[in-house]
């Protein structure tokens, strides 16, 4: 598919600034919705079990603020082995693998989220692992694999996230018909007042008509 120099302008204004800014953008909304999901997890999880693995995990976020790599590897492990079926084993993935792509660690990073859309059972924070996992790979370039993380039912409120993630991957692919399409149902999903539906607004401003 071939495109007017004005097009492949706006596609690489788009790109840089998605590049500077966009993922900021949803990293915030992940982070709402990574709390209202810990506030569920101690409502929920009123047990012994639940209280050891919380402690747990205050540890693994003392340890990432302090930079302990043996501290955060030893509260991760205890995790994962005694406690991967409560919510605050998926929250300390999501929590590790931040840190393990801040230390530029990217195999390590995605083989936590893989580890937390596998073994959560909860529908949001495995939803956010998988939005995650798959813009490791989208930045990889691993774009079949970014795609077939995001495939599947998720919650309602992570409908248009999914949708824009697509649509990056689709960008990226140069499958402009397919990435407008995403960006479209983003936007039919999303509040008017967001800040993502600005940004959806802009990229598929910069998509143009087919």
């Amino acid at each position: 598919m071939a495109y007017d120099l004005e097009e492949q302008e706006r596609l690489a204004e788009l790109k840089a600034w998605w590049s500077t800014y966009g993922k900021w953008i949803v990293s915030l909304l992940l982070a709402v919705l990574l709390g209202i999901a810990a506030w569920r997890a101690y409502s929920v999880w009123g047990t012994n079990q639940a209280i050891k693995a919380s402690a747990l995990y205050a540890q693994l976020q003392t340890a990432v603020q302090t930079k302990d790599k043996e501290k955060i590897a030893a509260a991760f492990k205890a995790l994962q082995s005694d406690y991967a079926s409560t919510q605050y084993a998926a929250m300390a993935a999501l929590l590790e693998a931040r840190y393990q792509v801040d230390e530029k660690n990217l195999a390590s990073a995605r083989a936590t989220l893989e580890w937390a859309v596998k073994k959560t059972q909860s529908d949001e924070l495995r939803a956010i692992a998988a939005l995650r996992l798959a813009g490791l790979l989208l930045d990889e370039k691993q774009f079949d694999q970014a795609l077939k993380v995001l495939d599947g039912k998720v919650p309602e409120a992570f409908i248009p996230l999914y949708a824009d993630r697509r649509g990056d991957i689709y960008v990226a692919q140069n499958k402009m018909q397919e990435a407008r399409k995403e960006f479209k149902l983003a936007l039919e999903k999303l509040k008017e007042d967001t800040n993502l539906r600005q940004i959806v607004e802009i990229k598929l401003d910069a998509l143009g008509e087919v």
